[in-house]
């Protein structure tokens, strides 16, 4: 049997107007990173490039820009050794 996973996002997270004014792309991103976060239990998690966008369904670039974003947040997403 599938256990079901929830991320719980209070509303003053949803209504921050940084977070308002994040794009489309870059607010989808950062709540599947929430999530990645949330499931490893806040520990790094360790993805490949490749594994990474097919996880996001997002090409490098859209990544990148995201990733660009999400700076000024403090969500750091480094890329050594080929991975992320």
């Amino acid at each position: 049997m599938e256990s079901n996973k929830f991320l719980v996002l209070n509303e003053e997270f949803l209504k921050d107007k940084d977070i308002r004014d994040l794009s489309k792309s870059a607010f989808h991103i950062l709540i599947d990173l929430l999530f990645l976060s949330f499931e490893w239990h806040h520990k790094q998690f360790f993805r490949t490039p490749k594994q990474l966008y097919q996880y996001l369904n997002v090409n490098k670039m859209t990544l990148n820009r995201a990733f660009k974003e999400l700076t000024g947040f403090g969500i750091n997403i480094e890329y050594r050794k080929k991975r992320y």
